[in-house]
């Protein structure tokens, strides 16, 4: 699905008040946004999601990710496929520190300090932190060769921008009906076009669940 085939069908919807041509400047970043919201909310996440493996070494806790095509927008899961445990992340246990702080509807964990000292302090590696672009950091480093092996990282990847109308989107074709009520969405809202907002954002959000829509 290319970026014109939504600009085409938009076009349409709104009556040609606005032109895939010369109107493009204004489209084209709609679907690009309407692209990055469905991948990173709705049904359509799987598409951005990938795996990488590292060789974690006895006394090294700071390792480069490679990641092919695109660069890590978050972890999801630090997974030991040697030894079969799942690797904490340490931010979400030490920050934020108290409630007040805490990103809303997150609840910071309370772990008493002696116990966070004894679990850092393994041999074994139990937590890990993103640094930078694709540095992770995992604490502690595995203390003898026998305690090394191999971490799938499970990530979700930055999706790369739509800036043409020949651009292909990441979303396949089943996806369209979609696409084109989030950017119709987007296009009567700017139009002041009250009275068709509530439709295409209700048509859009329930295409970005994967609901029926009659």
């Amino acid at each position: 699905m290319l970026v014109s085939d939504v600009l085409a069908d938009t076009v349409n919807d709104i009556r040609q008040v606005l032109n895939a041509t010369t109107d493009a400047g204004i489209l084209i970043p709609w679907v690009n946004r309407i692209q990055l919201d469905a991948l990173h909310t709705g049904l359509y996440n799987s598409l951005i999601q990938g795996v990488a493996t590292i060789a974690v070494v006895q006394g090294t806790s700071s390792y480069t990710v490679s990641t092919t095509p695109n660069a890590i927008r978050r972890i999801l899961m630090v997974y030991d496929r040697t030894f079969d445990r799942v690797l904490l992340p340490i931010d979400n246990i030490m920050y934020p520190t108290a409630k007040s702080d805490a990103t809303p509807g997150q609840q910071p964990l309370q772990i008493p300090e002696p116990l966070l000292s004894a679990k850092t302090m393994q041999q074994f590696p139990e937590y890990y932190r993103r640094e930078g672009t694709n540095t992770l950091i995992i604490f502690p480093a595995p203390q003898k060769t026998a305690f090394a092996g191999t971490y799938e990282i499970h990530y979700e990847m930055q999706a790369p921008a739509l800036t043409a109308t020949t651009d292909t989107l990441l979303l396949p074709n089943d996806a369209k009906d979609m696409v084109v009520a989030g950017v119709n969405m987007l296009a009567v809202s700017y139009l002041k076009l009250d009275q068709d907002v509530p439709y295409w954002t209700q048509q859009y959000e329930m295409l970005k669940k994967g609901s029926f829509v009659q």
